[in-house]
Formats: C-alpha cells, structure tokens, sequence
C-alpha cells in the first residue's frame, strides 16, 4: 500500500512537473509571429519619393505595402497592380522574383526598370522617417509613409 501511495505520489509530482515545462514552451503560441522592433517599421504602406530618374506613369505614384506576419507584399507599379513574397531580418530584404503582376499597358513609363530594381533589393534602413531600399552600398530608393505628388 505504502509503495503504491509513493508510486501515485511520483507520478503526480512528474506530471506537474511536465505540464509546467509544458505551459512555459507553449505560454504564447504567437511567439514565433513576433518580429523585432526594426522589421516591424518596415509593416504597413510606403509611397515611392518619386525623382527624375525614378518617374510615374500618369502622376500615379508607386506604393508597396509590406505585411510582416505572412512576409507578403502587395501594391501598385504606378501602372499595374502587384504581389508577391519578400524574406527580410533586421539588415535584410529580398523581394521573390515570383510576383503576380497585373498586365496593363504604361506609356511612357518604364515599369521594367522599376521592377528590376525592386527585385535587386537585398537591404534596407530607416532614415529620417524614410524607407530606405538598398542594393550593396547604393540606394535603390526612398519610401515614406505619405503621399507626395512633388516633382
């Protein structure tokens, strides 16, 4: 009886023991979903700061809005719609060549070049409020969080 009492004992005390590792591992399921402080800057819509040899078709502004917790990427060329998948860490960002693009014609606007530029991208930062796309050391381009129609 003594032996059976201890064993029930042991057997109780093992299963609280596991169910409180148990609970600590799983305490947030959404753990894995958190991102850090940085590439949660990058989520939400961006507008490209337009310059002379970055332009939009038509006054229409291209503009990307990145969704950190699916790492998929919709927006807009300035001309067609787009979508796709992107892998980013805190210093990196790769957009996937794997993108669905509407196929509207842009006169007078080289949406190829902007593309290609964007799939180029392998980093980013923040500046001054700005998102800052990089290829190496060199700039890509500047996104901001506002609307701007200035030339």
């Amino acid at each position: 009886m003594v032996i059976k009492l201890k064993s029930f004992i042991l057997t109780a005390l093992l299963f609280a023991v596991l169910s409180r590792v148990s609970a600590q591992v799983q305490s947030n399921p959404d753990d894995k979903y958190q991102k850090s402080q940085t590439i949660s800057l990058l989520a939400g819509k961006w507008y490209l700061q337009r310059d002379f040899t970055n332009d939009s078709a038509n006054l229409r502004i291209p503009e990307i809005k990145f969704d950190i917790m699916q790492n998929r990427f919709s927006g807009s060329t300035g001309c067609n719609q787009m979508s796709g998948s992107f892998m980013v860490n805190e210093k990196t960002l790769h957009i996937s060549d794997k993108m669905i693009i509407t196929r509207m014609f842009c006169p007078g606007y080289d949406e190829m070049n902007f593309l290609k530029n964007l799939l180029r991208t392998d980093g980013y930062h923040f500046e001054n409020g700005l998102l800052i796309l990089t290829s190496g050391n060199s700039i890509i381009s500047r996104w901001s969080r506002i609307l701007t129609t200035q030339k």
